[in-house]
């Protein structure tokens, strides 16, 4: 059991993170009275604390300055990666027919690299109360079962508008 947990971790991020793409996590404009603003996205909230937090590897942060914003960027080569739990989410729990192997949920990474620019927005990634949580699942989620079966479900936006609290994030 210990090896088939570590293969399909070995084989998640192999094909997740094989996409060679720049996914500087955005800033957006915001609606004004009078005209449009950039505003930059805040990585901390004294409510949920610092989101860089939540990398699992904090030292693999990159930053870069874009229209006066200090914007994270993953890595070269790497995409966004985020992970939450059925215990932490609005999300149906699983059937009894596709057991979960351990609650964990990943939300699927942006294929293209086109889809990889502007990640926070696309995820929907905002403090709600004190955590940080996932609205947008553009890609949908999936999850391993107790017999190592990858479950997408969502593809289709079911799951938008839903919130996910977001335990990890890696690039």
């Amino acid at each position: 059991m210990y090896f088939k947990m570590h293969f399909f971790m070995f084989m998640t991020l192999c094909l997740f993170g094989h996409a060679r793409a720049e996914c500087p996590i955005d800033t957006f404009t915001q609606e004004t009275t009078s005209s449009s603003a950039k505003v930059c996205l805040e990585t901390y909230t004294p409510e949920c604390g610092n989101l860089t937090s939540l990398f699992i590897n904090e030292q693999d942060i990159e930053t870069f300055e874009q229209d006066g914003c200090t914007v994270l960027k993953c890595p070269a080569g790497e995409r966004p990666w985020f992970m939450s739990s059925f215990e932490n989410s609005e999300f149906p729990k699983p059937t009894a027919e596709k057991p979960s192997n351990n609650n964990a949920i990943d939300i699927n990474a942006p294929r293209s690299t086109e889809h990889v620019e502007q990640t926070f927005s696309q995820f929907g990634i905002e403090c709600d109360g004190d955590k940080w949580k996932a609205t947008k699942y553009p890609l949908g989620i999936h999850y391993l079962t107790t017999d190592y079966e990858t479950i997408n479900l969502g593809i289709d936006g079911l799951y938008d508008g839903m919130k996910s609290e977001v335990i990890n994030m890696a690039w």
